[in-house]
């Protein structure tokens, strides 16, 4: 028995020692074998962030890195930010290149070395990309692709290549079920393949539509009829002459690729997200922008201080958020509604990459002239994808403006998990009963049906209506 307990003794302080360096590997990414390889992986720069884009890697391959250096800049679903080292090491390969775009957060991005001129332990890289399911292929990028190897000598053959879409020598192949006479004839006369055309039609027939979409999708490259079989033979040299290149009424395309930033790609998911899954309720209200014009005039030209008719906007949205608190409120994770403490105003701001919402904090207790410095301020970094997470995620409640582009009324698409956003639309004169012209505007609140209800959308525009038309308590 005392030897047990000796024994015991000794191999619990190292079973506790190689519990830890596996815990330690897994934490890290590596392994306990070989923890000299250090996989990088796409880190998650903010709450929503699934994945990102390498914009320009600040690093090369055999640059010495400390911890807290730039590695790259990120293109993230709201902005373009550094990303720094967590790490001393040598870079051993860069996995992805410049521009690469949808990576998967947890995919590696590049691996780290201890020493110069150590080899890359593969398997780790392969098992950091495989616990984020982004596959062990993810080390392809750092190795040279292989030279192409001699293309063997084409077989003779008796007949030329068909261009694809076409059926060699004109004979119709199809695996769609019989054709009726009409788009037989079609096929033939336009020497199609048929087994490459898809089908609309019932059990699988291909109909006389489906051949004509066929022929107009610029995808395809189609060609004159097969000509008889007894001038063949003539028109093999003009054959080879039009093997050489396409011919037809689609030979160039109908439309220029213009791929989507990551922004955007966010914004599309986002906005499709928002309007299938939240019940919109809409509500609108003319407001008289006469008095709060002239109002405005003269504070500036009283202080010398200038600022926008948006961020009057801003101040009477703020007001009316806490006049009627109801509506400065969100959907909790239960799926019930939830108060907001604090009234965070989130502004629409349009960048050369897509829509981004800056926030002014505590919008209601700043005043018009503060509110104005910090919008102006948010907006430029904005623009420049300077802003930092939270600057533009959260907020209680959005404000987008068109106004300035000539719109004069729309309805805009509510930010969750936020429930109102207020469209707001251009000035313009009206005429009242007494001949005199005044400005007027239209403002429109989104509101999340399930947290807000239409008498209290009405109670806050009413509310925003009067704070508008009465400026002077806006001080």
């Amino acid at each position: 028995m005392s030897f047990s307990v000796r024994a015991l003794r000794a191999i619990v302080p190292m079973a506790r020692q190689a519990w830890c360096t596996n815990a330690s590997a897994r934490w890290l990414g590596s392994t306990p074998i070989n923890r000299d390889t250090m996989p990088v992986l796409m880190p998650a720069l903010s709450p929503t962030m699934e994945e990102g884009s390498i914009v320009e890697w600040a690093v090369a391959v055999g640059d010495e890195v400390e911890a807290g250096d730039v590695l790259c800049d990120i293109e993230t679903d709201k902005a373009t930010m550094a990303m720094e080292s967590t790490e001393d090491g040598i870079v051993a390969a860069l996995l992805v290149e410049n521009g690469t775009s949808n990576i998967k957060v947890g995919v590696p991005v590049c691996v780290f070395v201890e020493e110069e001129g150590e080899a890359i332990d593969q398997s780790v890289v392969d098992e950091a990309a495989a616990a984020a399911g982004g596959g062990g292929d993810t080390a392809a990028a750092a190795a040279p692709a292989p030279e192409p190897e001699p293309a063997a000598a084409p077989a003779p053959t008796t007949a030329a290549a068909a261009p694809v879409g076409l059926a060699p020598s004109g004979v119709v192949t199809s695996s769609a079920g019989n054709l009726s006479p009409a788009v037989l004839a079609l096929v033939l006369r336009n020497g199609l393949d048929a087994s490459l055309i898809p089908a609309s039609g019932p059990k699988g027939h291909i109909l006389k539509g489906d051949v004509l979409a066929f022929m107009d999708d610029p995808t395809y490259v189609h060609a004159a009829p097969a000509a008889p079989a007894a001038t063949a033979a003539a028109a093999a040299p003009a054959a080879e002459a039009a093997a050489t290149a396409p011919t037809g009424r689609h030979d160039k395309p109908k439309y220029t690729d213009h791929p989507a930033s990551g922004i955007r790609k966010v914004i599309a998911s986002r906005l499709t997200e928002s309007k299938t899954q939240i019940p919109h309720a809409y509500a609108t209200v003319e407001v008289d922008v006469t008095e709060m014009m002239k109002w405005r005039k003269d504070v500036i030209e009283e202080t010398g201080t200038r600022f926008s008719v948006n961020d009057v906007i801003v101040k009477s949205a703020a007001l009316a958020l806490r006049s009627v608190p109801e509506v400065n409120s969100a959907l909790g994770d239960d799926g019930e509604p939830v108060r907001l403490n604090t009234v965070d105003i989130s502004i629409a701001v349009a960048t050369p990459t897509g829509l981004i919402t800056p926030i002014v904090t505590n919008a209601d207790s700043r005043g018009v002239t503060g509110i104005s410095a910090e919008i102006r301020e948010l907006a430029g970094r904005a623009r420049e994808g300077g802003l930092q997470p939270h600057e533009y995620q959260g907020g209680t409640f959005s404000v987008s403006n068109l106004g300035m582009f000539g719109i004069t009324a729309f309805s805009a698409v509510i930010n969750p998990p936020q429930a109102c956003i207020l469209a707001v639309g251009g000035t313009r004169a009206v005429v009242d009963g007494d001949m005199n012209i005044k400005q007027v505007a239209t403002f429109t609140v989104s509101s999340d049906a399930r947290v807000v209800t239409d008498e209290e959308a009405q109670k806050f525009l009413l509310s925003f209506k009067r704070f508008m038309e009465n400026p002077i308590v806006l001080l």
